[in-house]
Formats: C-alpha cells, structure tokens, sequence
C-alpha cells in the first residue's frame, strides 16, 4: 500500500542520514587555507570536457539519488501517524531537492570539480539500504549531499598555478563584507579556492549570498542552485503561468482516477482526495498542470500523485506579494532549529526561501494561511529530530 508521503518526509530523512559519510570535515575559515588538502589535491579544476554540455555528470545519475523506496514504520518520529504497518514495497517517491541539488553540482561546477563530487555521491549511495528488489530505501543523505561538494571544493589545490585570479576582485568584496562582520580570517583564500572550483553563474551567487543574505561561504555554497532552477532575482521564465491569468482550474480528477489500474484500486479515495486538494487548494494554472502531469501515460499515477503537485506549483510565475509570507515562514522554521539546539542551519544559503518563493505563488489564499499553520505546528517536532529542512517542502505535500 502507498504511504502518505507528506506524512513519512521526517522517517525518511530519519532513514537516510544514517548513513556514514566518509570526508573531511568542513573547511573552517580561521585555519590555514590547505590544511584540508592533505594527501592529494585537485590541481587542474577544468581538466575535462569544457564542450557545450551543460552538465558534467552521467544521464541518470541525479535522478537515481533522488528516487527512493518508502521504508517501514518506525515509532517514535513525527509525522508518522497513519503510516501502514504492513507495506511491503512497491512504490517509488521522489525527492526533488535531492535531484535538483545534484543537478546543480553538475552544471555549477567545474569538470574534475564536477567528477570528483559524483564519485562520492555515488559511493554514498552505494551504501544506502536496499528492498528487496534493488530500491534504495530513505531519502539520500542531504549530510552526503552537502559534504560531498564540501570536501571536494576543498581539496582545491591553494598554489598559485591552481587558484584562478579571475575571481579576486569578487573575494575581495565578499572577504570585505566577512571581515565587516567578525567573519574574516582566512576568508580571501578560502574565497578563491571555492570560486577556483566554480563555473561563472555559481560564483556571482556566493557573492550575493554572502554580500546580501549575509550567509558564511561554507553555507552559501550549500545554497548554490541550477541556473535553470534560479527563483531569485530574474525575469520571469518564458515558461510560467501568472497566477491570477484564470483562477479556476480547467481540469477535472475524473480521467485521472479512470487511469488508475488494478493494481492501484486500493488508492482511488486517495489519489480522489489529493486530486481534489490540488482544485481547490492550487490556484488554477498549478492545478491544471499537476493534473496534466497526472494524465502523463508515461507515468503511474500513485507514483507520481506527490511529484506532479510539485511540478504544477513550480509552473507559476514568481510572484513578490509572497516575500513577506515566505519569510514568517523561513524565521519560525530558523527559530525551531535555535531552540532545539541541535546546530541545525535550515535556511543555509537560502534554501528554504527558495523553496517557498517557487513553490507559494501556486497557492490559493487559504492555503497559503493552512500552510503558515503547517509550519508553525511541525517545525519544532522536524528540528528536535534535526529535519527542520524539510518542514516546509513536507507542509506542501500534506495539504
């Protein structure tokens, strides 16, 4: 039986940061740039192809980190509740955060930069627990995730035939900008090794985040994103709806639940009820393609009840009237990770912004107001489990 994915985001993540991580620690800007270069460093960061291809990893890659298997139940993790007891495997989730990160080390960073992160995305996921047909199960290790771009932007070579000047002029604003608030030993040379690994759209984004979000540069490579994927500060994708175009949705859940097969008969009030949440709870254009992607004969509608919500609220143009709303939201989710007092950085780099700034636009009025409650009920059950990230994204998916 399929599993409330909203309701099993914390037991994932649960499940996937169990994994051990080989690495160095991340790179501390107040010791010598290089100490974590011992053994060998990466010499040449454009060793590689350097052709039009936008990305450097291999086809695939990115999407079989972010597939995953539901796992059984396990008591004592929030969110929890309603979870089948007897499932028994079957059905596959997606973690789109997981893709779309992966994606970014792929086009953002440099070739040899770029292999190296996926030989140790690989590796890591090499040691995921697996069902009984082949499927990993839990979400990959965000720990995984993040550390792997870490150590590897870190092995940099610091010489001076490796470090690429064409980027000082930048490290000279952000080691400023560091320096102006306490945090700027060490910060100039750390800049230019991290920006040394970096391709150009990667390198103005840490600028900004540090100059403007006023993140270290450690926390705002973890923010970094696919060019394709930018919800800051651009114009309008060629693509998007604006919301308010048509507020009410043109698309019906009838031939979505005529899709369901045999085998899917146990999940028609489910899949009816998640159907109609996305009428009345998506504004029209959202709703509209997420049950378009649901009519997508290539897809199982079980499998991609949650994936195709996702797709329909990331179809609205952005829209600035949420600004205000997204950051109530980020600063009760920040405020829950503090008082757990589990060193936990939600919005590192601004993630969790981005998430919301993408995703809130598709949103109708009172599920906007539902999601605002969302948050401030599970924020403090997700950071005590040191999962705070996923409160916002796990908020979306259960309405």
């Amino acid at each position: 039986m399929k599993i409330d994915h909203a309701r099993f985001a914390a037991l994932a993540a649960a499940i996937a940061t169990t994994t051990v991580v080989a690495g160095c620690p991340a790179p501390d800007t107040d010791q010598q740039v290089g100490e974590a270069n011992e053994g060998v460093c990466i010499a040449n960061p454009g060793e590689g192809s350097q052709s039009a291809e936008l990305y450097s990893f291999v086809e695939g890659t990115c999407f079989d980190l972010a597939r995953f298997a539901p796992a059984p139940q396990v008591e004592g993790l929030p969110g929890i509740a309603g979870i089948n007891p007897d499932y028994e495997g079957g059905s596959i989730d997606f973690d789109d955060y997981v893709y779309e990160h992966c994606r970014m080390y792929s086009s953002q960073l440099r070739p040899a930069i770029a292999k190296r992160v996926e030989s140790c995305l690989l590796a890591a996921d090499a040691e995921r627990e697996r069902n009984e047909v082949g499927d990993p199960i839990g979400r990959f290790s965000w720990e995984a995730m993040y550390g792997c771009g870490a150590d590897t932007l870190g092995s940099i070579c610091t010489d001076e035939d490796t470090i690429d000047n064409r980027s000082d002029s930048r490290c000279d604003r952000v080691a400023g900008a560091l320096e102006s608030r306490g945090q700027g030993e060490g910060a100039f040379g750390y800049c230019q090794q991290v920006m040394t690994g970096l391709r150009g759209s990667a390198r103005a984004q840490i600028e900004h985040c540090v100059i403007h979000e006023r993140f270290d540069i450690y926390t705002c490579v973890e923010g970094l994103v696919d060019d394709a994927a930018l919800a800051e500060d651009e114009e309008p994708r060629d693509e998007c709806v604006v919301a308010y175009d048509f507020d009410v949705p043109q698309a019906s859940c009838a031939p979505v639940l005529e899709r369901l097969t045999a085998d899917e008969a146990w999940a028609q009030e489910f899949v009816a009820a998640k159907c109609q949440s996305y009428l009345t709870r998506f504004t029209g254009p959202a709703a509209d393609v997420a049950i378009a992607c649901l009519m997508d004969p290539e897809r199982s509608v079980t499998d991609a009840i949650y994936a195709c919500g996702a797709r329909g609220l990331r179809a609205v143009c952005r829209n600035e009237e949420v600004h205000d709303a997204c950051a109530e939201m980020v600063d009760t989710i920040d405020a829950a990770a503090d008082a757990a007092g589990k060193g936990e950085t939600p919005n590192a780099g601004g993630r969790l912004t981005k998430q919301c700034r993408a995703l809130l636009p598709g949103l109708g009025a009172e599920a906007q107001v539902a999601m605002k409650g969302c948050v401030a009920q599970q924020a403090p059950s997700f950071a005590e489990f040191e999962m705070a990230t996923y409160t916002f994204y796990s908020c979306v998916e259960g309405l």
